[in-house]
């Protein structure tokens, strides 16, 4: 039998305006494990984030419950978000509102451009207003009739993410002048005045919610409105995930753009299984999904012994592994550097940042080679979500075993699926060996043209979509169906493959696909395009409306 933890009997009890963050965490730090947390509906005002720490088989349950973390549009680095789970096992959360203070971003037009100075006023959105302090990291340019974002513009590039982002001074009350950094402000030439803009303070600063060393984990019934980072972050030696009706979405009737500024459930360290079902994420900064594990590089191997460091992280070579990437007992994946083709594994012995003991080796470890903990890649299944009008992917999946199926893609940038596994710029695999997506409904999406293959389902490596960066590989991906799915008002192909071994493609519906061919190459026109797979099936699809019922070959 549970113990019952009623939050106004400890004398927690929400309260408009009043800062609550360390009388929170005296309450959860007095909660023993098989325990019911119950929070009385209201508004929490949070300055610093709450910890919960060494739980088991717990729930917190908070119906009507709102979580307001303060966020610093000057200073947005001071964010400290609203929950850090670590070292639990067997537990739920479920009923709450997670939001921020103040807007995470802000919302304008385009009201002229001067190119030659490379300056750019903004008119803001009636119910924003910015004093000329507040911090603005990135642009983004949105297609209206579709109501998502269609290329993001730029990126502050003034000494990263935590430098002083763009320079700008207000104008007028709801005017502002951008001096944009020659570097990214040639891009401004692809905007015209009245285009709608999103201004984001923030870009990864931390996430509503971070797990680390966490077990059977349920998140069910929990609603994110704002979110300066990730909206949910799960990073290493966490095991078996599932989110039910979880919903990462703007409140009705909110002129913010983003309820997210960068990814919706971004998992970079889980075991186990990861289930997603009958969630929601609407309007993201960044990728709705990314499940993936950290790829490290071989530097040198001396006898049972390997040195390791990250892989290239957007260009910085030589950094170091998470102290949790491995520990005894772990299998290791060794691919062939430069081909991302499969070598053997390897069973860790003892780990230490940068040095791997290893035993029972299937190949021969050389330098160069990448390596991949498979500790870290869940059996993952999303079904009955909708993913809705995202800046960048819909869902990038980089795990061994995918079920996706029965879910809605539309209005985003770039591809609504994306299987791949990339050493070029973020460090991310594995490369996915077995993965079904069916019944599933994409549509307009590929609304940015520029870093696409496809607008539906793109298999391959590297985050582009392609493999150009690996022209010797052979069968990277494999086992891979798709099936009775929907493909309309799509500018690019609806399915594009590169480097697989067996991908059956069947049932499916086209309409519409492929309907921007101007200035294409002609082995980039068609609904279904596969480079370099074997064991390629293409049967039994419909194409019409205008359908592209090409089957491109190469």
């Amino acid at each position: 039998m549970k113990t019952v933890y009623y939050g106004p009997h400890y004398g927690i009890t929400p309260a408009s305006g009043v800062e609550c963050s360390a009388q929170l965490q005296v309450f959860f730090d007095s909660v023993k494990e098989n325990a019911q947390v119950v929070l009385a509906p209201g508004d929490y005002y949070l300055e610093n984030r709450i910890v919960l720490n060494e739980l088991r088989n717990v729930t917190v349950s908070g119906y009507g419950a709102r979580f307001i973390a303060h966020f610093d549009q000057t200073d947005p680095y001071t964010f400290h978000a609203c929950f850090d789970i670590q070292n639990c096992e067997n537990i739920n959360l479920e009923g709450f509102l997670l939001t921020t203070d103040n807007p995470a971003n802000t919302a304008g037009r385009v009201f002229s451009i001067n190119r030659e100075k490379l300056e750019m006023d903004i008119l803001l959105d009636d119910g924003f207003t910015l004093t000329g302090k507040e911090r603005i990291f990135a642009v983004d340019s949105f297609d209206e009739g579709a109501s998502g974002p269609n290329w993001h513009v730029f990126f502050a590039d003034d000494g990263g993410q935590k430098g002083r982002g763009y320079r700008y001074k207000r104008i007028g009350e709801r005017m502002i002048r951008m001096f944009c950094w020659p570097s990214t402000g040639v891009q401004i030439l692809d905007l015209t005045p009245g285009e709608r803009l999103c201004m984001r303070h923030s870009l990864y600063p931390e996430n509503q919610m971070t797990f680390q060393n966490c077990s059977n984990v349920l998140l069910q019934d929990i609603t994110v409105e704002s979110s300066p980072g990730e909206s949910c972050a799960i990073y290493p030696r966490c095991r078996d995930f599932t989110f039910k009706r979880f919903a990462i979405r703007l409140p009705a009737g909110s002129k913010r753009i983003y309820a997210s500024n960068a990814d919706g459930i971004h998992i970079t360290g889980l075991g186990g299984k990861l289930v997603v079902e009958d969630c929601i994420f609407e309007n993201l900064g960044d990728d709705a999904m990314n499940v993936h594990t950290t790829g490290g590089v071989v530097t040198g191997v001396e006898g049972d012994v390997l040195h390791c460091t990250l892989g290239d992280r957007l260009g910085k070579v030589g950094l170091p592994l998470e102290p949790d990437w491995a520990r005894g007992g772990d299998e290791v994946a060794v691919y062939q550097g430069g081909t991302f083709v499969k070598k053997g594994s390897l069973r860790v012995v003892s780990y230490e940042v940068g040095r791997i003991e290893f035993a029972d080796a299937t190949c021969n470890v050389l330098p160069g080679d990448m390596i991949a903990n498979m500790a870290f890649c869940p059996d993952t299944v999303v079904r009955r979500c909708r993913i809705h009008g995202t800046r960048a992917r819909g869902i990038l999946f980089q795990t061994n075993k995918v079920l996706l199926e029965n879910c809605t893609f539309s209005d985003i940038s770039h591809q609504a699926v994306q299987i791949t596994s990339d050493m070029t710029r973020w460090s991310e695999m594995c490369p996915c060996e077995e993965v079904v997506i069916r019944n599933n409904v994409f549509h307009h999406n590929g609304l940015s043209c520029k870093n696409s293959r496809s607008a539906g389902i793109a298999v391959g490596i590297g985050h582009g979509g392609d493999c150009y960066d690996y022209t010797e590989s052979n069968g990277v991906h494999g086992n891979i169906t798709i099936t009775e799915n929907c493909f309309y008002g799509l500018k690019d192909a609806a399915v594009f493959a590169d480097r697989v071994c067996g991908i059956t493609i069947s049932d499916n519906k086209f309409a519409r696909c492929c309907t921007k061919t101007e200035g294409r190459a002609e082995d980039y026109c068609g609904a279904v395009i596969l480079f370099n797979c074997e064991q390629a099936q293409v049967e039994n699809n419909q194409y019409m409306e205008e359908a592209d019922s090409r089957i491109i070959r190469r």
